[in-house]
């Protein structure tokens, strides 16, 4: 499932990871039975189904690198094998890495791959789960009745199944492209729906993904703390660095909003630190941008100017046009606000 990242406060995103057939115990101890399976297995499909889900497994505490690393084994494995539920998986969890790195169009490529792979097979599982993911890179990219064809289209397949974790994951997408839309009435009735199968399944990290959610359109800014401190509470408990920092940060803007700048700045700092140690660039560049509010309102300028300054060198290094286009705008105002006429026109050319 993903968390919205449109509105100007970057309210951050989360990827809805489909999960393999292998079944292990929550947590750690699913990571360390992986690891297990891996130091006996032969070099066989068991082996593949291993390294794929263990690199859906590191991937959700944020372990990027080892993520991409056990997912390309179970590649170099499975074409060997010529496994192609194997190879599918595998370019699915590499796209999903490219995806939270920020490489769009890599990742784009993975799930095109992995579709042709699934149309192939004929596994319905398969495509509800291609459908899913090319749907979420459409997403990415503003594409909303892309996504949403693809979105629907997966929903139909995973209701047939009856697979109820999927299905949750696809309301918390669906709502999101109608949140992003300006309906939040008919958002919130999906997090809802989604939150109510979460519960029904104990699952927790499907529950800290709707508070998440919930908190980011609830119009109470006291009930949207709550929600996200209840995400923020869920994410401690699991090891989830990723999906604390995005906490840290909504919360943080939250606290913008309401002009507690000091407790703004808390929350804020906090999701850099933990995106920095992630290596989220863009998620560093989304809270270091709402730093440089927090600045501005107050009138530290010189400050303000530093940290997007950052932002604009992080959006040019990335190509990541809405991070670039940000922080022109954001500097252009600064640049007017502090009578520096010239500099704000050019700021604004730049971002045209």
């Amino acid at each position: 499932m993903i968390r919205n990242t449109r509105n100007i406060q970057f309210i951050v995103i989360i990827f809805f990871l489909f999960a393999s057939s292998l079944l292990f115990a929550e947590g750690n101890k699913k990571t360390d039975s992986l690891e297990a399976v891996l130091k006996t297995s032969k070099p066989d499909t068991n082996r593949v189904r291993a390294l794929n889900e263990l690199s859906h497994e590191i991937l959700i505490i944020g372990d990027y690198a080892n993520a991409r690393k056990y997912a390309e084994q179970a590649m170099a494995l499975a074409l060997k094998l010529n496994y192609k539920p194997g190879i599918y998986w595998a370019n699915t969890r590499i796209g999903n890495v490219d995806y939270y790195e920020g490489k769009e169009g890599q990742s784009f490529e993975r799930f095109i791959a992995a579709a042709k792979i699934a149309e192939e097979t004929g596994v319905k599982r398969f495509i509800a789960g291609s459908k899913n993911s090319l749907g979420i890179v459409y997403y990415g990219k503003e594409m909303y009745a892309e996504a949403l064809e693809m979105f629907l289209a997966s929903l139909a397949i995973n209701k047939e199944l009856g697979i109820k974790t999927e299905v949750a994951g696809l309301y918390c997408n669906i709502a999101n492209i109608y949140s992003d839309q300006g309906n939040n009435i008919k958002g919130l009735q999906y997090y809802f729906d989604a939150l109510k199968i979460y519960e029904s399944l104990s699952d927790k990290r499907g529950q800290s993904t709707c508070y998440q959610n919930i908190g980011t359109i609830c119009k109470d800014q006291k009930k949207k703390i709550e929600y996200i401190e209840k995400a923020l509470n869920i994410d401690k408990t699991l090891g989830d660095r990723s999906g604390m920092a995005t906490e840290y940060n909504s919360i943080g803007t939250c606290y913008l909003d309401n002009g507690d700048y000091e407790r703004a700045l808390e929350n804020l700092n906090q999701a850099v630190s933990i995106r920095k140690e992630l290596g989220e660039e863009l998620g560093v560049a989304q809270s270091k941008y709402n730093i440089a509010i927090v600045y501005r309102r107050s009138g530290r300028y010189k400050e303000a100017e530093k940290i997007l300054e950052e932002v604009k060198a992080i959006g040019m290094k990335s190509g990541e046009n809405m991070t670039l286009t940000m922080s022109y705008s954001a500097l252009a105002n600064l640049y007017l606000l502090t009578g520096r006429y010239e500099m704000a026109r050019s700021e604004v050319e730049k971002g045209m």
